[in-house]
């Protein structure tokens, strides 16, 4: 029963949430609960639930929502209605979003008032971690989260998305994250930023950073480190003895951990 063709009344009905706005999760969820509505027993719904021609797998339904997106709209097409549905989306939302399109590119900058609050506490002008995130939609979008520690544990102050990756088109979301916030930001410091920034290893993230706040000092993550270092380690190309890897991952562990130079020295 698993294995059975989607039927085509199935089909349309996906056709038809798509339409409405619905993304592939959403769509899926609303039509087992209307199935499920429909149905008088549960047992009656778990034997439709086995059979794919009346209730397709999640994975199906993500492969025709991409199938029936591209119908609609060509490679190029679909990135210019991206651009015009967020243009829509954000006009009234000038408190909370900044929106900037940079030549071909573009970003969005969003500060919620909760987000704006935390910005002034004292532990914000101390160390910002920032992190890009890629991969999160289909034009490989980056995201960028920025965290400050408090009381409860690492929150977060705003969020920067962007196109690419480059210096200056995350310097302009750098920017426009700016225009969202007040002097009373980084824990009253403003638009010097905060004393230490903490980051991947991505050099045009941290070129943008040491531009828009140069007096901030910019500290590579210890987890991006380490994670470099293991992998550096089990390359194959790099013939380090498989006997000494380990070994030698856990001793660069302890010298980045080490609080003393006598904890340091081994």
């Amino acid at each position: 029963m698993r294995y059975r063709k989607t039927s085509e009344e199935v089909k349309q009905e996906f056709f038809r949430l798509f339409s409405s706005g619905l993304g592939p999760a959403a769509a899926y969820e609303k039509f087992t609960g209307e199935v499920e509505q429909q149905c008088t027993s549960n047992n009656e719904f778990l034997a439709l639930l086995s059979d794919r021609s009346r209730i397709p797998d999640l994975p199906w339904v993500y492969k025709f929502f991409s199938k029936k997106f591209d119908e609609k709209y060509d490679p190029q097409g679909s990135y210019e209605e991206v651009i015009r549905y967020l243009k829509t989306f954000l006009q009234d939302k000038s408190d909370i979003c900044s929106f900037k399109e940079v030549n071909d590119d573009f970003v969005i900058a969003i500060c919620t008032p909760m987000m704006r609050r935390l910005s002034t506490l004292p532990t914000a002008g101390e160390l910002l971690f920032v992190d890009s995130t890629g991969g999160v939609a289909r034009y490989g979008f980056k995201v960028f989260p920025l965290i400050v520690n408090t009381c409860v544990g690492g929150c977060p102050i705003g969020v920067l998305l962007t196109t690419c990756e480059t210096d200056d088109v995350t310097e302009e979301a750098l920017l426009q994250y700016l225009t969202l916030v007040g002097q009373n930001s980084f824990g009253g410091r403003g638009s010097k930023g905060p004393k230490c920034i903490m980051t991947d290893d991505c050099k045009a993230e941290v070129k943008a950073l040491q531009n828009i706040f140069p007096e901030a000092s910019c500290l590579l993550c210890i987890f991006h480190f380490l994670r470099a270092v293991y992998k550096w380690l089990y390359a194959s190309k790099n013939e380090v003895p498989k006997n000494d890897r380990l070994i030698l991952y856990q001793l660069t562990k302890k010298m980045v951990y080490a609080r003393t130079e006598e904890d340091l020295v081994f």
